[in-house]
């Protein structure tokens, strides 16, 4: 299956909504809730800048920290945002990544509910389930869903403990039509160029540090960017995802800089190399706060 040609559901997809440009939206918080008007306008900023799509939850939204009531609610914040008539409407993924599939098909349900377009549905981390588990877990998530939506399969060993080989992704593909793409977070440019040259799904860039490799431009062009891009994506490295990028926010009025413990706010030589790259994070911020 193609991911355009899923089934018709609330919101139905012109193109897929795992192509182009897809930026993970962060969560952000004020006194331990969720602050909706500075979600409003980080989801305006990235319509404005062009950005094809947006990701709810996962690692750079805090998921793991948010109760079912919260995921509901931010995701049809964000689709709403994204769908006004004031810019050039976003398409909107849920990511999925728990320990638990009973909890991982419920959140999935529920953001497919709230009209997200696809989902993005990690490896169940800690528990090192093994290709058969990882199948069986795939196959709790997908028989919950209402209807078929396209879902792309992420892989970060790094966070998960589980390394999902392109092998066991075409598996689940002819398993499963919901999956029809893959997207790749292992920092080994060989692997990544592979994937996207010689996989019949689509393939993702999970890491910022792998763009060049997934750029269909010319060589020069694409290291250019990468290195126009590079202090910034190392300074955001400074701590334990998402604290830098919600402190660099923080640091340009964009959001409040709160996290949910065990997180914490950085130090002073983290944020002293956030600082560095102010005007480059710029990029970042949408423009109610760059003043």
């Amino acid at each position: 299956m193609s991911p355009a040609a899923a089934d018709s559901g609330p919101r139905t997809p012109g193109v897929s909504p795992f192509a182009g440009s897809i930026v993970a939206l962060p969560t952000p918080f004020a006194h331990d809730a969720v602050d909706l008007a500075a979600l409003d306008r980080l989801v305006q900023h990235q319509t404005a800048a062009r950005t094809h799509g947006v990701t709810v939850g996962g690692t750079t939204g805090e998921g793991w920290s948010l109760n079912l009531d919260e995921t509901v609610q931010i995701t049809s914040r964000v689709v709403a945002a994204a769908g006004r008539p004031s810019g050039r409407e976003l398409h909107v993924v849920g990511q999925v990544t728990e320990v638990d599939s009973r909890r991982a098909a419920q959140l999935a349900e529920q953001m497919v509910h709230s009209g997200v377009e696809g989902l993005l549905v990690g490896v169940p981390p800690l528990v090192q389930p093994g290709e058969v588990g990882v199948l069986r877990h795939l196959e709790r998530v997908f028989e919950r869903l209402p209807w078929t939506v396209p879902v792309a399969l992420l892989n970060e060993p790094s966070r998960t403990g589980t390394d999902l080989t392109i092998e066991i992704t075409e598996r689940a593909s002819r398993e499963f039509e919901f999956v029809c793409a893959h997207c790749e977070g292992v920092g080994f440019p060989g692997r990544a160029r592979r994937l996207a040259q010689d996989s019949f799904l689509d393939v993702l860039s999970g890491g910022d540090r792998m763009l060049g490799p997934y750029l269909r431009s010319g060589d020069d062009e694409r290291d250019s960017r990468e290195r126009a891009l590079g202090p910034l994506i190392d300074a955001l490295r400074a701590g334990p995802h998402p604290v830098p990028l919600k402190e660099t926010l923080g640091l340009l009025g964009a959001i409040d800089c709160e996290v949910r413990a065990p997180l914490v706010p950085l130090g002073a030589t983290e944020l002293g190399e956030l600082r560095t790259v102010r005007e480059l994070a710029r990029l970042l911020v949408p423009e109610r706060a760059h003043g």
